[in-house]
């Protein structure tokens, strides 16, 4: 009995690990590439939500992973734009895309923390600011020249 338990719990972890070893597989590409993608979880959620409001709205699975997917290539569009087009940070779009609040640390403590919008936008801490100037998206390239 112990076995089938052991190995049904290893076939459901294998199982529910494939959707993240996939995003990190298309994460490794576009590293790859010189593109840092830390929206990866929040594309994979907004996809997952779309989805199931598409099946939910029309009673169709197939629509419902038509809508999934279109969500999320519109998410994954908008934020593009914003990294190559008009050359925001990729790193701060990434926490920016996924997280609702941020903390950032320094010497082992807290040194800041609130809504993601406005710690990245305007950090009261001297460190953040400090670390948020000097991030760039140039410091994230790989295989650029």
């Amino acid at each position: 009995m112990r076995d089938a338990q052991l190995a049904a719990f290893f076939a459901g972890a294998i199982r529910l690990a494939m959707p993240v070893l996939f995003a990190a597989v298309g994460e490794l590409v576009s590293e790859r590439a010189g593109v840092l993608n830390l929206s990866l979880e929040g594309l994979m959620l907004t996809g997952a939500f779309g989805a199931a409001l598409g099946a939910h709205a029309t009673g169709s699975p197939i629509v419902g992973v038509f809508a999934g997917v279109g969500l999320a290539l519109l998410l994954a569009l908008v934020l593009a734009v914003l990294s190559v087009t008009l050359g925001a940070n990729q790193l701060v779009l990434g926490i920016a895309a996924v997280a609702d609040r941020v903390a950032f640390l320094s010497a082992g403590r807290v040194t800041e923390e609130g809504p993601a919008d406005q710690v990245l936008r305007q950090p009261e801490d001297p460190a953040t600011a400090s670390f948020l100037r000097v991030v760039s998206a140039d410091t994230f390239t790989v295989g650029r020249a």
